[in-house]
């Protein structure tokens, strides 16, 4: 355990979540699993950009957390993990982080970077401009 918090969940986190708002985001998701969500609501809910959101729930789908955005304009998101066991791994994300929030923000700000990463969104602030 890393900080109390279980090693399943610390490895999942560490392999697939790069911000706070992607474990704000699961919580909302995972806290209403039968809403419709378009990324506008949802970044309204979490008090950011809908272009952030995008870019959360793209990682999302590839993780198999939501269901494929359905092809209505805007697209409808739905949290629908794609096995039980990844459900289960969700909930347990989702407990810990609503029970050592601290814990889990310093796991996310204190990975290691990846160089090349730091590198690609360095240019991605430069055409997004600044936040």
């Amino acid at each position: 355990m890393n900080a109390g918090i279980p090693t399943d969940v610390a490895s999942f986190v560490q392999a697939s979540f790069t911000s706070v708002e992607e474990l704000e985001l699961l919580t909302l998701l995972q806290a209403r699993p039968e809403a419709e969500w378009t990324s506008s609501a949802l970044a309204k809910e979490l008090g950011t950009t809908p272009e952030s959101i995008s870019r959360r729930l793209a990682a999302f789908a590839a993780l198999g957390i939501i269901a494929p955005p359905s092809s209505d304009d805007p697209p409808i998101i739905r949290y629908a993990p794609a096995t039980s066991l990844l459900a289960g791994l969700l909930q347990g994300v989702a407990l810990t982080y609503r029970q050592r929030r601290i814990a889990m923000v310093t796991m996310i700000y204190e990975r290691p970077h990846d160089p090349l990463r730091s590198f690609a969104d360095a240019f991605r602030l430069r055409k997004d401009g600044p936040r």
